[in-house]
């Protein structure tokens, strides 16, 4: 018989609950979520006659006691237990948590043990006995106030997972100032994915012992290590890592990474991220395998490097999106040896690159690139200048994207947007048959200009008369636009632009397409769209007279 009442013995308006019964209480075998999302409870003592032997199960207990203060577990015995698995997650005010009493042999789980324990300060772990365990994952994450652990007794011989969709062992213990893991056996293990994630105050970290010759996920690994600034991986083993993404992600003073000729990354697919706010020895990354890379999406966004000479084999790179984007101090980049012809994605690509002056894509293919927005966003630095080579009767650019091919793009929003120093380039070459976005394309271009060069003699045979225009938009044709707001907004610059063969017929949307134009005296159109074109030019508030050729 189990009896259960409670009373208000303080008359604070919070109510003690006592479970109490004849001889003693049995928790059952399966005890997981027993007391689980008591949110107000404060305090839960166990006495001499809560007898846990025969439980087996003990998932999510305590799970979600956000108020929880104290936990007395010094009478729990846990030596049949199996699972633990979330047993103390989310007792978000607990300070205080002494499991030496638990005789953990026979559990093989302890995913997310203490998962967002986030006022837990001391916790006594030391009888933990883990020989069983095969999973880590999320063990420590989110314990923010943890700032010594002692887990030098721990047998991970047999753990396969030390992470999991990127919350790792010790996810964001970022008060966690030392580690010691000298006794680790990782010879099993395959997933590392965030094991250290956000331990933004670990200052050093021996992995001397760490045998990685399993392993297949270092994704997030160090990512967010901040005060990190060098880090031994001499003895890591690589060869069978398929995943790499964000492994330095924002480790913002690392800068020395030590590796042998294990570190090989010939399986590696995805490095999307990978320095991403890093900015580590060069002769690590120039030692990089990417043969098998599909994915490099903001690999060194945000880092700090001033040059990349890059002699990567992109051999079946898919992703470049945001590759360098926010390099503020990149001013030289060479890619001439990446090859391009698989890749489908380059948004973003350079944008914010602001001192990069030039950019050689001579060797760039880009038949199945289906997105190029924000592709030289704020490239301010970017020089697009044009000059006329009189022999040859045309314009020369030091910006050469004449051999873009962009047969497959369907989205240019925003691609010249701030390239403050492009005055002409070379668009005779754009398809932009399947483009529908082509919103704020060249905004902010505000020396953005047309000019024209021309000889011979009207109606000559001899010397028939010519024009060649720096800034030709003449061929481009747009039979899916459907957007072209902001288009030229803030080129202040721009005398006269002709869009002759661009179709308006699905444009919907034309917001302040030529705002703040103030130059801008004559723009041509084909006939059939002479008034939409006429309200387009009166809504941005701009007074250029639209006609026809």
């Amino acid at each position: 018989t189990v009896i259960a009442w409670y009373t208000d013995s303080d008359n604070n308006d919070l109510y003690e609950l006592y479970i109490g019964g004849v001889g003693e209480i049995k928790a059952p075998v399966n005890s997981s979520y027993l007391f689980n999302n008591f949110n107000n409870a404060q305090h839960i003592t166990f006495s001499d006659y809560f007898n846990t032997i025969d439980a087996v199960n003990m998932i999510g207990m305590f799970e979600g006691n956000t108020g929880l203060l104290s936990l007395d577990l010094s009478k729990f015995n846990t030596s049949n237990v199996t699972q633990l698995h979330s047993m103390f997650a989310h007792c978000e005010l607990i300070e205080n948590l002494n499991l030496s009493s638990f005789n953990t042999s026979k559990v093989t789980d302890f995913q997310r043990l203490f998962t967002a324990c986030y006022k837990l300060k001391n916790l006594n772990v030391k009888s933990f006995d883990t020989q069983k365990s095969t999973s880590f994952y999320s063990t420590f994450s989110d314990c923010y106030s943890l700032v010594s652990l002692d887990i030098s007794n721990f047998n991970t011989s047999n753990v396969v997972d030390f992470g999991g969709n990127l919350y790792g062992m010790f996810y964001n213990c970022n008060s966690l100032r030392e580690l010691d893991l000298s006794n680790f056996d990782t010879g099993k293990a395959k997933r590392f994915n965030g094991m250290f994630a956000g331990c933004s105050s670990l200052t050093s970290l021996d992995l001397s012992s760490f045998d990685t010759s399993s392993a297949t996920d270092f994704s997030a690994m160090f990512s967010g290590c901040t005060s990190l600034t060098s880090l031994d991986l001499s003895n890591f083993d690589t060869s069978k890592v398929q995943n790499m993404r964000r492994l330095f992600m924002n480790c913002s003073n690392l800068y020395d990474v030590i590796i042998s000729n294990k570190f090989n990354t010939g399986n590696v697919t995805d490095m999307n991220r990978m320095f991403y706010g890093a900015t580590v020895n060069l002769d690590f990354v120039y030692s990089l395998d990417t043969f098998n890379v599909t994915d490099m999406s903001y690999m060194f966004s945000y880092s700090l490097y001033n040059e990349l000479i890059l002699p990567f084999d992109t051999s079946n790179l898919m992703n470049m999106e945001g590759m360098f984007m926010a390099c503020y101090d990149l001013m030289n980049l060479d890619l001439t040896q990446f090859f391009t012809g698989n890749v489908n994605n380059m948004s973003r690509l350079f944008s914010d690159c602001k001192l990069l002056e030039h950019i050689d894509l001579s060797n760039f293919d880009t038949i199945y690139v289906t997105d190029m927005s924000y592709m030289f966003y704020g490239c301010s630095s970017l020089l697009g200048e044009a000059t006329f080579n009189s022999n040859k009767k045309e314009f020369e650019y030091t910006f050469d994207i004449s051999n873009l091919v962009t047969n497959q793009v369907t989205n240019m929003s925003h691609m010249f947007e701030n390239c403050t120093k492009l005055y002409s380039a070379d668009f005779t070459n754009f398809n932009t048959d399947n483009v529908e976005d082509m919103s704020y394309m060249f905004a902010g271009c505000n020396n953005l200009i047309l000019t024209a060069e021309n000889g011979g003699t009207i109606n000559s045979s001899e010397d028939p008369f010519w024009i060649r225009f720096s800034l030709d938009f003449s061929g481009l044709d747009t039979p899916n636009l459907t957007n072209v707001s902001y288009m030229f907004d803030g080129c202040t610059s721009l005398n006269m632009i002709g869009l002759n063969s661009m179709k308006f017929d699905k444009v919907t949307e034309y917001e302040n397409m030529f705002r703040n134009t103030p130059e801008l005296e004559s723009i041509f159109v084909g006939s059939s769209y002479i008034d939409l074109v006429n309200e387009i030019v009166e809504q941005s508030g701009s007074s250029a007279s639209v006609g026809t050729i």
